[in-house]
Parts: C-alpha cells; structure tokens; sequence
C-alpha cells in the first residue's frame, strides 16, 4: 500500500531536499508541501510570482477544510501543485498544519519537505505519526551518517536513503547503508545546471544512472527527476 503522506529531509542544509520533493509530487501525481519556515520551493521552481495559495492564506481561510479546492488553487510546477509560502513563524508539527496535511493527503499524496533533520526531530511526535515513509537525503560523510543513525533510531517510520555521490574523500553511499542499517534507495549525482534550469521553467533531463570507470567504481549517480522517478517506484512498493 502507497504511503499517503512522504517525508524528504536532509543531514545538512543544501542537500538537494526540496528540489527531489518537487520531483518526487510529481512522480508520484501527488502534491508538494515546502514546511520549512520561509522555504523556497516556489522560488526554485520558478513560480514564486504566480497567484495560487501559500500557508498563510489556507490557515486563514475556508479552503482548509476544503483538500480539493485548496490543492485547485495552489500554485503549480509542471502540473505539481506546490504549497509554500509559509512564514517564519509556521510550524507543521503543530495540530493545524498537520490537520491540512492529513485533508490534502485524502486526496492525493502527499511529499513534505521538512528541511534538515534537525528540524524534523523537533517538530514532535504529532507529525512524525503522520508520515508513512522517510526520504532522507544525504551526502556520504561521517556527520551526515551520524544524524541518519539518530533519525532511523527516532523516526517510527521506514528511513530510504537517497545518498549523493561520493567524492575521493568521503565515505562510498553503501557504507551508510552498512553501518547505519538505512537502505541506499538511490544515488543523485550534482547537477551544476539545474538551479538556473528549474529558474527558467526547464527541469533536468532524465538520465540512466552511470558508472564511474575507477578503481571504486563509485555510482556516477541519477538526475534529481530519474531518482524520483525510481523512488515513487519504491514508495507503491513496485519491483525496480
């Protein structure tokens, strides 16, 4: 059974979290929730000048107790209806904001992106009793590893690690897996290009994985779209 409602977290700032949950709401034909305090998943996207609902105005509103009307009237990215917006004083670990993402999660899936671990685990037990599956994106070293550890030991739901590629100095991505009992889901390589592309409406390109020729054969790793693609696999629990 498909998890209603995926978390994305990242070991550190930067990881690459918000521009997989874009990706991922899309594989998935789900909706993209950006719980960050001043997140910027509609500036990344592109639309940060669009009309479309934020945080702000579904609090306030009538559409939070209406999923389908909200998710209608939500900004959208390639037909991802993304809400952001939220201000520094939003939390999603409080009754509110869980209850909307519980309502949005009836009518479609739901990814959150919930920033970096840190965060996540001191937004309660409320939300993390809300989330079906755990994304967490990081980059194979050592303080990255010890915060999947802590997070795998606290979150109460299955922890996927989606690992960026390694470098000469750092650990290989199936070391966390080994150390940390966190299953290695995927691994993204660094894309130069795609802040600027997804700025002008052009997402990256989809690409097979590839291998590096080395002595470590170290995985080269996929684009942000062709990991989400292979994570929404995961997520319905279909065969790779």
């Amino acid at each position: 059974m498909t998890s209603r409602v995926i978390a994305v977290t990242g070991a550190s700032g930067g990881a690459g979290c918000t521009t997989l949950t874009l990706h991922l709401a899309g594989a998935l034909g789900g909706v993209a929730v950006d719980g960050r305090p001043l997140g910027n998943a509609l500036e990344l996207a592109g639309i940060e000048l669009d009309d479309g609902l934020r945080w702000p105005a579904l609090m306030a509103g009538s559409s939070a107790g209406d999923p389908n009307r909200a998710i209608s009237s939500m900004p959208s990215w390639y037909g991802v209806p993304i809400l952001g917006g939220a201000d520094a004083d939003t939390d999603i670990g409080d009754p509110g904001h869980i209850e909307v993402i519980n309502a949005l999660s009836m009518q479609r899936i739901v990814v959150v992106d919930v920033g970096c671990v840190d965060l996540m685990s001191g937004r309660g037990e409320a939300l993390r009793n809300q989330i079906g599956q755990v994304i967490a994106v990081a980059r194979p070293r050592v303080t990255d590893a010890a915060k999947v550890a802590a997070l795998v030991r606290t979150c109460g739901a299955p922890v996927h690690l989606a690992a960026r590629v390694a470098r000469a100095d750092t650990m290989a991505p199936w070391d966390l897996s080994n150390a940390y009992g966190c299953r290695v889901a995927t691994v993204i390589r660094d894309v130069r290009g795609l802040p600027k592309a997804v700025d002008c409406g052009v997402g990256p390109s989809m690409a097979k994985p590839r291998w590096n020729a080395g002595r470590s054969a170290t995985p080269r790793g996929a684009t942000p779209e062709h990991a989400a693609a292979s994570l929404a696999r995961m997520v319905r629990g279909e065969a790779p």
